[in-house]
């Protein structure tokens, strides 16, 4: 517990610069989508962020696993990626740039699983925690400068489209991770959680991203069970929450039945549409038995022509499908070793944790397990390092073993 409690000035100076560069970092990427951002300006941002986050990193890392099965898996796991990133790597100036500047699709993915080796310090959580809601702000700052693409009607505006999924993934999305560990933050940190989470079902409504539905109504609904088993009044919560659905439901069907603008138009003509058997059929066909056993590399296609408007060869190195994007990149081996992590972590906190930070975590890597199939979750993005933070916090029994009496007022402790 003292070890959990404490840090030095140096550590705690480390964790501050370290979350501080993934916050400008990812600020500066998000508002590149737009597209409407000097380049130049978002990319002086991520290189300042990059930078002083690499730094203190090296710092922080501790390359010392307690668990032996996952000190094994792990260290077979980044070696496997090291070596995706080699097969792949190319050295000229625009790939180079591409590899540092996309977050979603460069180099960096690689090594977020490094982060797994962070310490467990609650002064760390405690910032992470910070960050998740400095992202937030940021991310109702964008959602009103770009309102009118948000709002956009037009279901083939594509920009529109993406501004929606870059803004919700890269940046509000963590708030759910808030409302999961609701016992460790004050009344007005819910609420701007709950309203960050509104904001982006809302808009996920709007440009119909059915993804991001799905993966917002599963956390909302682990946040109920979570907090329903904390509860003392379950039958009250219960009932109120019956109440509660029925209403919701009601005015859902008056809205829809005079909806005149067409707000959600777009939503009810997507409804059921496919939009991943093609793809996936292109993918299928073009995959060798070696490229499905160990991938293409960091860098690798597959023969989809027709499906980009701006594809002039019919090569796409991006498919939508998260599993099947590692397996693209790195096979069935890197998929393999990831689902071997990432499961007993899960499974570990789900039932093994007598406190609700270790819960939370293994809910967020059920929802990234569940989320990799229509959404991209191995990105650079806090979504997917905090499943990194989450597996290292589901692997460790000491942790795992803290009450909430003991946690609460560390986590809740005010940073001085």
């Amino acid at each position: 517990m003292e070890r959990f409690e404490t840090t030095t000035r140096v550590q705690r100076g480390m964790i501050d610069v370290f979350w501080g560069g993934i916050a400008l970092y990812m600020a500066g990427y998000t508002i590149s989508m737009s597209q409407q951002v000097n380049y130049i300006i978002c990319q002086i941002f991520q290189v300042i962020g990059l930078s002083v986050a690499v730094l203190s990193v090296m710092g922080l890392l501790r390359f010392k696993i307690a668990n032996k099965y996952l000190q094994l898996v792990f260290t077979a796991y980044v070696c496997w990626l090291l070596m995706v990133v080699f097969r792949g790597i190319r050295t000229d100036y625009d790939s180079v740039k591409i590899m540092l500047f996309d977050a979603w699709f460069g180099v960096l993915p690689y090594f977020v699983p490094f982060l797994l080796l962070l310490p467990q310090k609650a002064y760390l959580y405690r910032r992470l925690f910070d960050l998740i809601l400095v992202l937030g702000l940021v991310y109702i700052l964008y959602d009103f400068l770009f309102l009118k693409d948000l709002m956009n009607p037009d279901g083939s505006n594509l920009r529109s489209q993406a501004i929606v999924e870059y803004f919700s993934r890269t940046l509000g999305v963590t708030c759910f991770f808030i409302l999961l560990t609701y016992k460790y933050h004050s009344k007005k940190r819910l609420y701007l959680a709950v309203l960050v989470t509104l904001l982006l079902i809302f808009f996920a409504l709007v440009r119909a991203r059915r993804g991001t539905l799905f993966g917002a109504g599963l956390i909302l609904l682990f946040s109920y069970f979570i907090y329903l088993s904390e509860s003392n009044h379950k039958l009250s919560v219960i009932l109120f929450s019956v109440f509660t659905a029925l209403l919701l439901a009601a005015i859902s069907v008056v809205l829809l039945d005079i909806n005149k603008i067409g707000t959600f138009d777009l939503l009810l003509e997507r409804g059921m549409e496919d939009t991943r058997t093609n793809v996936e059929i292109c993918f299928i066909n073009d995959m060798k038995f070696k490229d499905w056993l160990v991938g293409k590399g960091m860098n690798g296609e597959y023969f989809c022509p027709g499906i980009d408007q701006s594809d002039v060869t019919g090569y796409r190195d991006v498919i939508e499908t998260d599993y099947l994007q590692h397996i693209l990149k790195g096979g069935v081996v890197s998929l393999g070793l990831f689902l071997l992590i990432a499961i007993p972590a899960m499974l570990r906190g789900l039932f093994k944790s007598d406190n609700m930070l270790g819960k939370a975590a293994g809910v967020w890597i059920f929802y990234a397990l569940i989320s990799m199939y229509p959404a991209s979750v191995n990105t650079f993005t806090l979504q997917y390092i905090l499943v990194w933070v989450s597996i290292g916090v589901c692997y460790s029994n000491s942790f795992l073993k803290m009450s909430d009496e003991l946690l609460i007022p560390l986590l809740k402790k005010t940073n001085k």
